[in-house]
């Protein structure tokens, strides 16, 4: 069997069919949702790396001291992956306007920094006590 039908006959072809056709958010969430005058497009960040390999075989081998060929053959496959999926927020769409609305509130992102100093403040004062 030459390469190109094992490749075809593979299961690792499937893999790699899908994230050759669909790489997008789609892959993860379906398609935009309409409602009726809105659409909703949701928004993640995607990451993936895939991998594979192949083998042959079917050689004769003729080793030292032996009269009769011995016949070797062989055949392997491999595949491995990983994937990364955060979503972040949505897309709402409507016919007057377009909004971004993050998963994380912009203000609550803004307020970790503070949140963070005053719990250092609170905490260096207490030990200050001691």
């Amino acid at each position: 069997m030459d390469e190109k039908k094992a490749f075809e006959n593979s299961p690792i072809r499937s893999i790699f069919e899908k994230f050759s056709v669909k790489r997008d958010v789609t892959l993860v969430y379906g398609d935009p949702i309409k409602l009726e005058h809105r659409t909703i497009l949701p928004v993640a960040k995607v990451k993936y790396g895939v991998g594979a390999g192949s083998g042959a075989g079917d050689q004769d081998d003729n080793e030292a001291g032996k009269t009769e060929p011995q016949k070797s053959s062989g055949r392997g496959e491999g595949a491995g992956g990983s994937f990364s999926i955060k979503p972040v927020g949505v897309y709402d769409i409507t016919e007057e306007k377009t909004t971004y609305k993050p998963i994380v509130p912009v203000e609550m992102i803004l307020m970790i920094p503070v949140i963070v100093t005053v719990l250092t403040l609170i905490i260096s004062a207490l030990s200050s006590e001691d």
